[in-house]
């Protein structure tokens, strides 16, 4: 076993015995610590192996010009995200967990490997292959989100010393333009699944089905973060203060026929909120989806999400023939051509007549 030594505490190289492929071992410099009988005791940890000694030395003078935390050098790239979202999702939307989620789950070719070793070539021969669950590839749109949630995470491991590059950076997306956005199905309710949602309509979760299908509001940015401070049960109108657009924020008509809903639920508890859990609290909506929305479709034979509420109160807006400029206007999109800011008691008036015709 032969041992080249650098200067004192620059670590050291050693050629190991016998035939190996990487025969040269390449260790920190001794560190020191006392332990538990009281006794000083000697540590140099190993920084890897190499084939050649002139791979040794560049893997040495390398660490020192660029020092990382050995012990975390071999965390896997699932350990790492553990370790990272724990802190990470504490501080950001519940939108932006559910992005980083799913982006996680097409990074599967990545869970074992050390994250440490982890190149440029290994993230965009997993971008080639990424696919929906249909087979289908992921669109240029979907694969640029992947590719935000892991620079976020290679931030951190740049933070903590685990690496001193991330090649998360240079993944080249630009290549995947011609891949086309994966087209959503929405499927409306049909009459008879909404004659059978009435038939449910002393259940709370039917109600905030019909009260999403007849109001047609966004389910994450508007329909939960609606406050009572927000409705006027006396003009039949809900204020829509946050959305995903400016053109989001409206007043929308309550209909005669989910009035008694709104009502109840204004008057149920003490919360601040208009639709809200037993404790008070505003729903979590992918709380929401998975305790309530999908075992309640399950009871219903329905396939649904709860877009298709928002989907189907278009459709039967567009049943009646109501001008599109009408339409878009009540569901707050772009190009809607009547000021919802300004709203005359006449306007008020002419939009709620046309949604007591639903």
């Amino acid at each position: 076993m032969a041992t080249m030594k650098f200067a004192n505490g620059c670590g050291s190289v050693v050629k190991l015995s016998g035939k190996r492929r990487k025969p040269y071992i390449i260790r920190a410099g001794a560190t020191y610590r006392i332990d538990e009988n009281g006794n000083l005791k000697e540590e140099r940890k190993i920084i890897g192996y190499a084939s050649s000694k002139q791979e040794a030395f560049k893997i040495l003078t390398d660490f020192f010009a660029n020092p990382y935390d050995l012990d975390k050098s071999k965390i896997t790239f699932s350990e790492l995200y553990d370790e990272w979202s724990k802190s990470y999702y504490l501080g950001v939307s519940e939108s932006t967990v559910s992005y980083y989620t799913t982006a996680y789950k097409h990074c599967y070719a990545l869970y074992n490997k050390p994250y440490r070793d982890i190149k440029l070539m290994d993230y965009q021969r997993m971008f080639d292959e990424a696919k929906y669950k249909d087979g289908t590839p992921l669109s240029q749109d979907s694969l640029k989100r992947i590719k935000v949630f892991l620079g976020a995470m290679g931030k951190y491991a740049l933070q903590n010393e685990i690496i001193t590059k991330d090649y998360s950076k240079f993944i080249d997306v630009k290549r995947y333009k011609n891949r086309e956005s994966k087209k959503v199905d929405r499927e409306v309710f049909t009459d008879k699944e909404i004659v059978m949602l009435w038939a449910k309509q002393r259940d709370p979760i039917a109600q905030i089905v019909l009260c999403l299908i007849y109001t047609g509001t966004r389910i994450k940015k508007e329909f939960f973060n609606i406050k009572k401070a927000d409705v006027d049960l006396d003009e039949h109108y809900i204020h829509i203060v946050q959305s995903k657009t400016e053109n989001g924020i409206r007043w929308i008509p309550i209909p005669d026929t989910i009035y008694p809903f709104i009502k109840e639920w204004y008057e149920y508890g003490d919360s601040e909120y208009l639709f809200h859990t037993k404790n008070g609290t505003k729903f979590d909506y992918s709380y929401f989806l998975k305790d309530f929305w999908k075992p309640f479709m399950e009871s219903m034979h329905m396939d649904h999400k709860p877009y298709d509420c928002r989907h189907t109160y278009n459709s039967l807006l567009a049943n009646l023939e109501i001008n599109t400029d009408i339409r878009e206007t009540l569901m707050g999109q772009s190009s809607g051509k009547v000021n919802v800011k300004v709203y005359t008691h006449y306007q008020k008036e002419k939009l709620l007549e046309i949604v007591n015709r639903l």
